[in-house]
């Protein structure tokens, strides 16, 4: 295995030297840090430092950008010589104080390239900058600023190691007037150096001197050369004529930079997202397909890879409202991003009121008894063995999304019940629970989901306010359809909330579904014993139906709510494997309308899936839906 030093360079970094140096502590061998000039407490953290870690602190006058860095990179490998390594073996990891590196595997490859590029991530933009250098070769870095190493690179994919730019160095205020007078220096030195012209153009957009950076780009283009500065440079035109306000100047150059190079779909995307905030919907539809059609490129120069990764379906999800009639389009698009990215979650959600239609199904009200009498509603139902189930019962209604309660204190009774002959076969006794309670205005067992246990009895979960302090907790135990509980147990947070709902139990198992993101299972004393990496959409996703067998998978109905205004439940069906890995769920549905739904228990029999759901807290109904009304997508 090569040894590794650290190549850092720096001034005036007290705030985060320590951050840069302790990220890589497990990493590098020594640390070589070359001062250019600090006026604050940054070569004392770094004496420090070395005080307890090999290397040493070098100081150089200031020049330039690559002037100093190859000034850095002999400084390292003067080092390594004195300590006799073998500069064959050896590299160089070039960091700024700035920039946090991830190390993940990179001590686990085989190294022996002259170099390699590692790609740098600063918010949504990712690129591959060289950053581990061999230390035999004779390394010199080009250019005043914006520089360049001069070897050769392959690259190292970001799933074994990168960078994070934190971008808050200490030289930061003065960045962009420093800059322009250095590559001003450097083009009149070197006339129509294209690298120059590229990024005087660059710092002067960073400036909001538009008019004067889209000069510069002009001339960078002519200037030809790499393909990928030349299109950027068409790119940034469009931009900068966004910004001053002249659409037509900016779709046209939108249109150039396609014509040039139609691999890359930055542009395309801004397009699109101007004329969607504008109203024209057809038209940003037209180059939202342009758009969607380019893949991530290989391509290295300043990729904005979340416009390959999800923007394009962010904006599909709220053009094909306009555009298209069939409102199941729109539902796929939604749902296609919120697969793929975490952001803008609640817009999308909020919008899919316009998308998402009750499933086909056929409707039977079930006109359940009430034992309870009073205020007392049926408002869900768990199946222990059809047509035996657990009704709940509460004293609370809905009206207008809110719950209104007599008294302030809602109350939840529970009663086992023949679905076929609508009689009462017990009213659930509390009691036998046998656990001691607290004082609280939420009170009884709420959402109680009865499974079938290994032993062929019943096991039950329900959520608790009122058997321990300041905290919502899942009571686990037996459940008697005599109307007794038993072996109960309150349950403690794996993750240490304070408030946990929702936990399915699996039929015939010790184990139940505790959360989505990731998937995680838990057994029956509430430890985690499995967890499973699972797409954005699914940290919206609560438990509803504890799963149930169909063929060799596991089906089971989860709900996530939009909580704008008025609280919208939406529905779906996740797939599981035999081994409880998600697989695939369907497009989200609705059982009757768009508002507050709840369904606790399903069954499947003759093609049809029969879901309990209750509406608005009360109004209990199954809904049987056969399963070709279904769309899925695969869990990816």
């Amino acid at each position: 295995m090569p040894r590794f030093v650290l190549i850092l360079m720096v001034k005036n970094e007290e705030k985060i030297l320590r951050r840069c140096l302790s990220a890589v502590e497990g990493l590098v061998d020594a640390y070589v840090i070359t001062d250019t000039g600090s006026t604050d407490m940054t070569t004392d953290i770094a004496l420090e430092f070395l005080t307890t870690h090999d290397g040493c602190l070098e100081v150089n006058t200031w020049e330039n950008f690559g002037h100093n860095r190859t000034l850095s990179f002999q400084n390292a490998r003067g080092y390594c010589k004195a300590m006799g390594w073998d500069l064959k073996d050896s590299y160089g990891l070039l960091l700024d104080a700035d920039m946090l590196f991830v190390p993940g595997a990179l001590k686990e490859q085989t190294l022996g390239e002259l170099g390699y590029t590692v790609i740098q991530t600063a918010g949504g933009m990712e690129y591959p900058n060289t950053r581990l250098i061999r230390m035999d070769h004779d390394w010199v870095c080009m250019g005043v600023t914006h520089e360049y190493w001069n070897g050769a690179c392959i690259g190292i994919p970001k799933s074994v190691c990168y960078i994070d730019d934190r971008n808050d160095g200490g030289c930061k205020t003065d960045k962009f007037p420093r800059d322009l007078a250095l590559l001003e220096a450097g083009l009149q030195a070197t006339p129509n150096n294209p690298r120059y012209l590229f990024y005087i153009a660059q710092t002067h957009h960073s400036m909001g001197n538009l008019e004067k950076a889209i000069e510069y780009y002009k001339r960078r283009i002519a200037a030809g050369g790499w393909y990928e500065e030349v299109w950027y440079s068409h790119y940034m035109i469009a931009k900068s004529y966004e910004a001053l306000k002249q659409p037509y100047l900016f779709e046209e150059w939108v249109q150039r930079g396609y014509d040039y190079y139609p691999n890359r779909a930055e542009a395309l995307y801004v397009l699109v997202k101007y004329l969607r905030e504008r109203g024209d919907h057809y038209k940003a539809y037209h180059y939202l397909m342009l758009g969607k059609a380019i893949p991530l490129p290989g391509d290295s120069l300043f990729i904005e890879t979340d416009v390959y990764n999800g923007l394009f379906d962010y904006e599909q999800s709220v053009l094909d409202y306009y555009v298209k009639s069939d409102r199941s389009d729109g539902l796929k698009s939604s749902v296609r991003f919120l697969m793929k990215q975490p952001y803008f979650q609640q817009s999308v959600v909020s919008n899919l009121k316009f998308y998402v239609a009750p499933i086909r199904s056929t409707r039977t009200p079930l006109r359940l008894p009430n034992p309870f009498g009073g205020d007392f509603k049926p408002s869900a139902v768990s199946l222990l063995v059809y047509p035996l189930a657990n009704v709940r019962y509460v004293n609370y209604t809905v009206v207008n999304g809110a719950f209104t309660t007599p008294g302030g204190v809602s109350l939840c009774e529970n009663a086992c019940v023949n679905l076929w002959t609508r009689q009462i076969v017990s009213t659930m006794d509390e009691e036998t629970v046998a656990l001691p309670t607290i004082p609280h205005h939420i009170r009884g067992l709420e959402d109680v989901r009865v499974v079938a246990n290994k032993d062929g009895n019943f096991a039950f979960t329900a959520t608790v306010h009122n058997y321990e302090q300041d905290a919502v907790r899942i009571l686990h135990g037996r459940y008697s359809p005599s109307g007794t509980y038993s072996e109960c147990k309150v349950l403690p947070s794996p993750t240490k909330r304070t408030c946990e709902k929702n936990w399915l139990p699996i039929a015939r198992t010790d184990t139940m579904i505790y959360d989505w993101h990731p998937f995680t299972l838990v057994n029956t004393s509430g430890e985690i014993v499995k967890t499973i990496k699972t797409p954005p959409m699914f940290s919206l996703f609560r438990g509803s139906a504890p799963p149930i067998r169909v063929r060799d998978t596991w089906w089971t109905l989860i709900h996530f709510v939009d909580c704008e205004e008025t609280r919208k439940y939406y529905h779906a069906l996740v797939e599981l494997s035999d081994d409880l890995v998600p697989v695939r769920m369907t497009l989200p549905f609705v059982f009757a309308s768009v508002g507050i739904e709840y369904c606790l228990s399903m069954r499947y029999a003759d093609l049809t899936l029969f879901c309990y759901a209750g509406i608005n807290e009360t109004d209990v109904s199954e809904f049987a839906i056969p399963v070709s009304a279904f769309t899925w997508i695969l869990v990816q």
